[in-house]
């Protein structure tokens, strides 16, 4: 159903708007200083070689789409002047690993069932890998925040938002596992009741700690 896949749009028209889109993106980037403008060119150079040839290379596949959600965190951090601290890069990098893998746990499902035909780079993974995968970076993410938590300020209260982020990981991996839910992770987060809800707990909480600290 994606737009240039099913020829609802020209593949050329994709590629000039995405040329603009590119430019416009350096421009934007141009004022706030050369570590932005830095990032963003990272960013396409990184998103062309996905797109060119590194989507079909298992385990590296996964890998570049948690780098690109990174290089999003870091070139924010840098456009609004924030340090960028490394725990942002680490718990960045390990929650989106943990959705990509969770969506290619979704796309070999369907493949499976023969309900969609599937990518090429699918052929190099299984569900027990996969799911070994999810069960090491959710055990990473847990130790990565959970140790987060402890440094992140002078104050130790952090911590007590981990419950949130543990529910969070446990539900998504529920629904993945219960309902297939992990190819649209987009979806699931606009969607699901539960963790929206922990998402909301987790900032109101946050927020009252740091106010507070």
């Amino acid at each position: 159903m994606r737009a240039v896949a099913s020829g609802e749009l020209r593949a050329r028209t994709a590629v000039a708007a995405a040329g603009a889109l590119a430019l416009l993106a350096f421009a934007v980037a141009v004022p706030t200083g050369w570590e932005s403008v830095a990032f963003v060119g990272a960013f396409l150079a990184l998103q062309g070689a996905y797109t060119a040839s590194l989507k079909h290379v298992v385990l590296v596949d996964v890998l570049v789409i948690a780098s690109l959600f990174v290089v999003r965190a870091a070139v924010g951090a840098v456009g609004i002047d924030v340090r960028l601290s490394p725990w942002l890069v680490l718990c960045s990098g390990l929650l989106a690993l943990f959705l990509a893998l969770g969506k290619r746990r979704g796309e070999l499902v369907l493949v499976g069932a023969e309900l969609t035909p599937g990518r090429q780079v699918l052929e190099g993974y299984s569900l027990a890998l996969v799911d070994q995968l999810l069960s090491i970076v959710t055990a990473a993410t847990i130790s990565a925040y959970s140790i987060y938590t402890f440094t992140a300020t002078d104050s130790s209260a952090m911590m007590l938002t981990i419950p949130f982020v543990l529910f969070g990981l446990f539900r998504y991996l529920y629904l993945i596992h219960r309902y297939d839910a992990g190819e649209e992770p987009d979806r699931v987060a606009l969607t699901d009741v539960p963790i929206i809800a922990t998402v909301g707990l987790w900032v109101a909480t946050a927020a009252v700690i740091l106010i507070v600290s």
